[in-house]
């Protein structure tokens, strides 16, 4: 029997998280219908901007638009997780940020499911 991959913790990150919820957001929708996940499979938190998933799994939906008061990325420096996804339009994010990130991939579950870190622009 396959094992179900659970309480895997990723991250999806745009500069705007408005921007975020205006297309990748859809894009996902789009992509659990084509797959026939069924939506009680997963729930948005409006609140916190994460995406629930039943297995336990959960995907942050992050702004990553740069903050004078935060110049070191210290809001998502403290997250751990197991993959994460950037916006692929040039320039949207600072190198920074995807830098801080790229270095908080790999810290969580990899060992118990043996997954190798992953980042994706």
């Amino acid at each position: 029997m396959k094992r179900m991959l659970s309480r895997i913790r990723s991250f999806i990150g745009r500069k705007e998280l408005k921007r975020l919820m205006q297309s990748t957001f859809i894009t996902w929708t789009k992509v659990c219908a084509f797959h026939k996940i069924p939506k009680e499979d997963w729930w948005l938190d409006g609140k916190y901007n994460v995406i629930h998933l039943k297995n336990g799994s959960t995907i942050d939906l992050l702004d990553l638009d740069f903050q004078p008061s935060d110049p070191e990325y210290q809001k998502i420096r403290d997250r751990s997780n197991t993959r994460t996804a950037t916006s692929r339009k040039p320039g949207e994010i600072q190198f920074k940020a995807f830098d801080v990130l790229k270095s908080r991939v790999g810290q969580t579950q990899e060992e118990e499911f043996n997954l190798l870190p992953k980042t994706r622009t």
